[in-house]
Parts: C-alpha cells; structure tokens; sequence
C-alpha cells in the first residue's frame, strides 16, 4: 500500500477499517518468503475473509472520544458485513465489507527552537563589545486547532471453487482530510542586543528585538486505493500461490495560505530553568498594532504514490527419510511512482498598511504560558483572497519553493529465493536464500539563490538534477525450532534483512543560499544549503536471535530471549559542509549513512490465566547499543493487569520507553524524552450480540510541563 504522505513510505493505520482486520501476525524473524525490509521484524496485516466465519455476520458500531484540551467531543461509526453464497456451479463465493467514519476535533499547543541552542555572538547593549552566550536564537509558541474526517471502506471477494482451487480480491478505499489552523509567536533574540548583567547559565534578556505572529491555514486530503487479486491451486504433490496488485495514493493540499506579521524593537527575553522556556515581554510586543503584514505565501501541493505488483509462489510437498518436506521457490517484481509537485506564490509587498489587529481574536487557552492574542482564521483567508492579485510577488522565493521541493523518484524492486522446510523428529528447519535486486531514480532541481549585498542584487539559478542508482543483496536465513517437550520449546534464528532509504531523504533536491557581503574592503560570501542523498545506501543488517518458551499446564507463557544486530549505514542527519564535497560552504544539512552500529539485548515475558479470572502480563526488552543510533531506546516495557468473565474484559496497560538519541543540531546531540503512558479498557456484554466499551488514555514524559490526555 504506497503513502499518501510527501518523503515517506509508511502509511497510517487508521486508513484501514478495524472491522476488516481478521488478525495482525508478528514475525520478529522473517524466512525468505518474506520481503526483507524489515530490520526489527515483521507485522503482516491480515484481511478479513467470510470463510473466517461459520456463518453470516454483521457488526455496527458508535463512539464518542472527548479531548480535554479543546474540549471537543468527536464521533465515530462503524460497521461490517459477512455471509456466503452458493452458486449453480456448486462454488461458494464469501463477501466481506466493512465502513467506517470518523470526524476528530483536536488541539496541540508545543514550543520549538529554531536552530536549537547552542553557543551565538550577541551585541552587549552596555558596551557595543560582541560576547558569546549559550542560548537560542529563536523560540516557537505554537497553538493547533485541527479537525480530521476520514472515510474508510473494503469490499473483499473469496471464491472457492473446491477444495483446492481459491481465488479472491481484496479492495480498500480511504478518503482522508486534515483541516489545520496554527498560530505561531516567534521570539527572535539574535536580532537584538543582550544586556551582558542579564545573562546566567539559563537565562538572557535582549533589547530591540524582533517577534513575528504568524499563521498557517491548509486542508489537506488524502485518498488511497488499493486493489489485490490472486489465488491458490494444488495438484497432488504441488501448491501454486499468485497474485497481482494495482494501488494509488494521493494527497493534494489546495489552497494553503501562509500569513507573517513583523514587529521589532521589542525587549524580550526568557529564562530556561523549568521544564519548558519561560518567557519574558514588553507590553509593547503585546500590542498587534505593532506587527504589520509582513509576508504572504499561497501554494498548492500534489503527492502521488503509484505502485504496480505480481508475485507467484511455488510449493513441493515430499518425504525424505521418513521425514516431512518443503521445497518452496518463488519471485515478486514491486514498480512504484513517487512524485512531490509544489506550486507556490510568496507576496512580500503591496499590503498597504495592514497590521495584525485588524484579525485580532481573544487569546486561546494556552497551556504553556501566556500566548497573547490569537488571529481570525476566516477573516485573514478573506482578506488574502480578495486582495492577492494586487500584492507584490517575490518571485524568487516563489522559484525556490516551487522549484526546490518538487521531485520525482522511481523504485523498482525484483525478489526471488528458494527455500526447504524439513520437519525431523523435535526438530522443524527453514533455510534458504532471497535476493533484492533495487533499481532506483529520482529527478529534482538544484536551486540556488544568490545574494548579492556589494552590488543590491539578487538572483536564483535552477539546473535539473537526475540521479540513477542500482543495488543487489543476497540474504541468506536460518530458522530453527526445537521442541523438548509438550511444554518447552526452544527458537534459533540467523537473518539478514534490509531497510530503504525514505523518498524524501533520497529525493534529487538542493536548496542552496549564497549571500556576498563587504566589510570595508573585505568581501565575504557565506553559503549554506539543505540537499537530498540521492546516494543513500539502505539499512543492512545481520541479525541473530535466541529464545526459550515455557508452556505451563494452564494458559500462558514464561518467555526469555537474546539478539544481536550488526547493522551497517543506518541514516542520520549530518551538517557535511567538511566532507570534501562541499569547499566553501559554511554549512550543509544533509541526511548521510553514518556507520556502522551494533545492537544486543534481552527479551523478558511473562503472561498468565488465572482461575479466578484475573490476567497478568509482564514483559521487557532491555538492549545494549551504540549511543548514537536513532530512535533507540534502551528499556522498553510493557505491565498488563485484567480481569475477564463471560460478562466483562478489563485491561489496565503501563507502557515505559526510555529516552532515545534523535538527531544532532547545532553540533549537540538531540535527544527525545522518555514515554510513559497508562491505557485502560472496559466492555462489557449487554447480550451475545451487544456489547459498550470505555477507553481512556494518559501520556505522560520526563520532561512535559503537564501530563496530557491522549
């Protein structure tokens, strides 16, 4: 299923009707039948068929979810269908549909930095002497209001001729959209002057500085079809699956307006102690008749996602020595389209004299500090539609985002392997051998926009920027089980798997920023620039697993594991201004592989009955990694407690993620907070064939100003 998302390859999972989910199968090591882009393992979402059911069946389903922070009450809707038929011919033929609408009212309020801190030159106020200070150059207060609808539907037919002949379709559409207002304050420091008695470890207070309020005004829509056909056939001693797979995405962002309102000369400041940054301000950056329009932009975005599949299996039953087998060998071609088209106009100009109060709207309810008065939604779309045609356009700001995020990328991907299952007394074998052949293209524009302070010009050149790259990998793979007993059971695994670069991080981009100024008789030019990696290399990685399971006599498992992962280029964010490749810029962001990383840890579970009907799960994943890796936490744990009759299921969950390395900025190491988060769940059965359910949620971090609902 392709996304609908600029720059990425996953896809939501609520774009898929619950109801017509049969089951979710976890492979934590696949075997060569298996795609190999799964460096943590696999999670196979499995449709719903009517032959799942002994009989006709039918479901609906209503709820309500309430969100504390916009105090917003959303519906949602649901229901599905199953039964079989009996044709003349004497085939059966299953249908399985289900739909399913939402529509959610939410709120995010957040704080960012611009450029993170780190060490900045600043102005003494008191003397005119430039000292260095650890700050930010720029802090965010953001304020959401978003409002999501989606319509999900899936028809599936299964057509079974007799016992051995199977043939079905399955089908799904989404329809998605995301209708998002933000306000946005941004405290600029760097542009003032610091007071040199105001400056501590944590806190700095700047004079005439600047502030802009802004707004961001989009609806985006997302539509997904997805449409798989294929069957099954056996002959005697020979078992032939196939299939074919046409699926289209597509999110399209119409009439986007992006409004900044400008102020300077204000002082501002903050003090960074707490959990979040606390600001300081002068009345004076409180007033909006002192934020004048500053700049508009108004674009239109399409993403395309297009993906064509076939793929066939081929199985041989035998005995060898007594002993069962399987012989299995098959090929799967995947082509698939991404494109990113931007089209954008920036208005600097021919405002007038329009100021922020004009749209003013009361404060909202800002839940990290004081926010200031907020900007009407609906009276800044009016006033930019009607007005636009006579506004000032900036057209090479218009050239760079048009030009600059617009891209295509191609991916075709042809598997084949072969592999032998062998069941030998306790023993049950699989081995055997894949091979991933990627051809991959991507054709974007290098911009560049040249700023020329000696001689008052400024220009932007554009040359097209296409890049081919071909890749092989052989990945061979042992699973091995061994059953002691009834009771004990033992698993070893040998993998290698694989994980794709995302087409934003290897699209053909570069946008490039040259600016010459003169000092006296000195003239410098500072270059910075943003690009893709078209080159990237994807995730390889070795991976080793080894695990005991002890069934006892009543339901349950007591469970412990090891693994090991030796990967190489995992793919982090890099400034690569020194690499060699880029003399005489001062920097450049770049996604880059970044080595090679090794991994180890250990699996701890237990999960049980007990008569009276309580349940008990514990488990926790404790690893050992190399410190920089992305998105790796170190302790990973999950405490279920519930309670279940022939009445009623409770389920209380504590989840725990320790906090994980993301990214550096501004040469220091960015790190994402630990996550901890409680779930609770009731239902309770009205009768056999209706039941209410409760839900609710807390998520909580190490460093959050307030625990928050989820």
């Amino acid at each position: 299923m392709p996304s609908p998302e600029a720059g990425v390859r996953s896809v939501a999972l609520d774009v898929i009707p619950s109801e017509l989910i049969q089951s979710l199968e976890v492979s934590k090591s696949v075997t060569p039948d298996m795609d190999a882009n799964a460096v943590g393992g696999s999670i196979e979402v499995k449709s719903l068929s009517a032959f799942d059911r002994e009989e006709q069946s039918y479901s609906f389903s209503t709820e309500a979810s309430h969100n504390e922070l916009v105090s917003k009450t959303s519906p949602k809707i649901s229901g599905s269908f199953t039964d079989k038929f009996e044709l003349k011919s004497g085939a059966e033929l299953g249908v399985a549909s289900a739909l399913s609408w939402f529509k959610r009212d939410f709120g995010s309020h957040n704080m960012e930095t611009d450029g993170g801190w780190s060490t900045i030159e600043v102005e003494d106020s008191q003397t005119g002497e430039d000292i260095e200070i650890f700050g930010a150059e720029e802090i965010e207060q953001r304020a959401y209001e978003i409002s999501r609808e989606r319509l999900g539907a899936a028809l599936n037919f299964d057509l079974r001729t007799s016992t051995t002949d199977k043939y079905y379709l399955r089908t799904l559409y989404s329809d998605f959209s995301d209708d998002e207002f933000r306000l946005r304050n941004e405290y600029k420091f760097d542009k003032g002057q610091v007071a040199a008695s105001s400056v501590t470890d944590s806190s700095a207070q700047y004079t005439d500085a600047q502030m802009d309020r802004d707004t961001k005004d989009r609806i985006q829509v997302q539509e997904i079809l997805s449409l798989v056909a294929g069957g099954e056939n056996k002959f005697d001693d020979w078992a032939f699956e196939y299939s074919v797979g046409y699926s289209k995405s597509s999110e399209t962002e119409d009439g986007r307006i992006d409004t900044d309102f400008n102020g300077e000369g204000f002082d501002l400041g903050y003090s960074s102690n707490g959990k979040t940054p606390q600001l300081t301000y002068s009345a004076d950056s409180q007033d909006l008749t002192n934020f004048a329009m500053d700049e508009v932009s108004f674009s239109d975005s399409l993403t395309e996602d297009e993906e064509i599949s076939s793929r066939f299996d081929i199985k041989r039953y035998f005995i060898f020595d007594d002993h069962y087998g399987e012989f299995k060998f098959g090929a799967k071609y995947r082509s698939r389209e991404k494109t990113n088209a931007v089209d954008a106009t920036v208005y600097d100009g021919g405002f007038g004299d329009v100021t922020a109060d004009e749209f003013a709207t009361p404060a909202p309810d800002y839940a990290l500090g004081e926010f200031g008065q907020g900007l009407d939604e609906d009276g800044l779309h009016d006033f930019v539609m009607m007005n636009k045609s006579t506004f000032d356009i900036n057209q090479n700001e218009s050239d760079i985002i048009t030009q600059g995020e617009s891209y295509i990328n191609t991916e075709d991907v042809f598997a084949a392997y072969a592999m032998v299952t062998m069941d030998i007394e306790d023993w049950h074998i699989v081995a055997g051998v894949r091979y991933e052949n990627t051809a991959f293209s991507t054709s974007g524009n290098k911009v560049d926009l040249i700023i020329d302070e000696v001689n008052d010009s400024e220009s932007v050149n554009i040359e097209a920027w296409q890049v081919d790259k071909d890749y092989d990998h052989l990945l061979p793979s042992l699973n091995v089980r061994y059953e002691f007993n009834d009771n004990l059971v033992t698993r070893f695994a040998y993998t290698n798997t694989i994980a794709r670069p995302t087409f934003g991080d290897s699209a053909a981009y570069q946008m490039i920023e040259s600016e010459s100024t003169q000092d006296g008789n000195q003239i410098a030019t500072e270059r910075k620039a943003v690009v893709g990696n078209p080159d990237l290399d994807p995730y390889e990685s070795a991976n080793l697993d080894l695990s005991v399971e002890y069934y006892p006599d009543r339901v349950g498992v007591i469970s412990a594991g090891l693994f090991h992962k030796n990967i190489e280029n995992f793919i982090e964010q890099r400034d690569v201004h020194d690499n060699g490749q880029w003399d005489g810029y001062d920097e450049v962001i770049q996604m880059v592989n970044g080595g090679d990383a090794k991994l180890s840890g250990v699996e701890l579970a237990w999960t049980k009955t007990f008569n009276s009907g309580l349940l008990l799960g514990l488990n926790g994943t404790f690893i050992d990694a190399d410190s920089q890796l992305p998105a790796q936490s170190d302790t990973v744990g999950n405490l279920m407690i519930g309670y279940e009759n022939n009445a009623m299921s409770a389920r209380l969950t504590a989840t725990h993620k320790s906090e994980s390395f993301r990214f550096y900025e501004a040469d220091a190491a960015v790190y994402e907070a630990a996550h901890n988060q409680l779930d609770f769940s009731l239902q309770y059965h009205l009768n056999t064939s209706m039941q209410v359910s409760f839900n609710a949620c807390l998520l909580y971090t190490s460093d959050a100003a307030d625990d928050l609902l989820c």
